[in-house]
């Protein structure tokens, strides 16, 4: 009895040894939080960087008791674009370490997890769904909160095969990170939406394809296309387009 008692208890710790071991390889987490974070959603549109960031994770009560003496270090680093049109590029990387005790053992897993991929991204409520494109794509999902020039990702740490005994535990880690808005460089008031629908987008484009080298003397000119009041639409109009391009007026 003693034997089978024995082994039953070995097995119980390796299991929960390869739990935050996966945890650990597909999350990145550091500072553990208390509370539950919750999402917010608003205007993701933008471009978005973070450059040695740390990373906070929520982990339920119930998964922490289960091990003992967890620590996490992780930082993020990258950039993450969200066009008006839909589409998205993701370049970032986490990189982190977790360290535990499990019968009284120390552990330590370094870990690096790329993140990039261009596709189409979809917006329900605080819901950030990430569709890559090509044949075979893992689709992410995320909530977020955007507070003024910062963009806040909420994402559950996936377990494999392990992910419903963690759901009978209280669920899935969630990692928690912060990226900053990047600056466009203009500042001035938004003047290429020409077609009025909020948005500097693709049909504002065209429109401003049709007018490019016209001036005053062409049939058809049109001075709303005269960004810099130059007297011509020309290349200083072009820049000032592509610095308003993907902005809301």
């Amino acid at each position: 009895m003693r034997i089978v008692y024995w082994l039953e208890s070995f097995m119980r710790a390796h299991v929960l040894v390869l739990l935050v071991f996966l945890t650990a390889v597909q999350g990145v987490f550091a500072q553990l939080l208390e509370i539950k974070p919750v999402s917010t959603g608003g205007d993701p549109v933008g471009t978005w960087e973070v450059n040695q960031e740390p990373i906070q994770v929520y982990a339920a009560p119930e998964l922490l008791a289960t091990v003992s003496n967890l620590q996490f270090t992780g930082v993020i680093s990258g950039r993450l674009i969200l066009n008006a049109q839909g589409g998205y590029e993701s370049d970032y990387i986490t990189t982190s370490t977790a360290s535990l005790s499990i019968l009284g053992l120390p552990l330590a897993i370094d870990t690096a997890d790329p993140n990039r991929s261009i596709g189409s991204y979809t917006i329900a409520d605080n819901i950030l769904t990430l569709t890559p494109s090509g044949a075979d794509t893992v689709v992410t999902v995320v909530s977020y909160s955007v507070n003024g020039n910062t963009l806040t990702l909420v994402q559950g740490v996936p377990l494999g095969e392990f992910a419903g005994l963690v759901a009978g535990l209280g669920g899935a880690p969630l990692a928690v990170f912060d990226m900053n808005k990047v600056n466009t460089g203009f500042t001035g008031p938004i003047t290429a939406d020409f077609n009025g629908n909020g948005t500097v987008d693709f049909p504002d484009f065209i429109s401003f394809a049709q007018q490019f080298g016209k001036t005053p003397a062409d049939i058809g000119f049109d001075a709303l296309f005269d960004l810099n009041n130059s007297g011509s639409v020309d290349f200083g109009d072009f820049i000032s387009f592509a610095q308003q391009f993907g902005l809301k007026t």
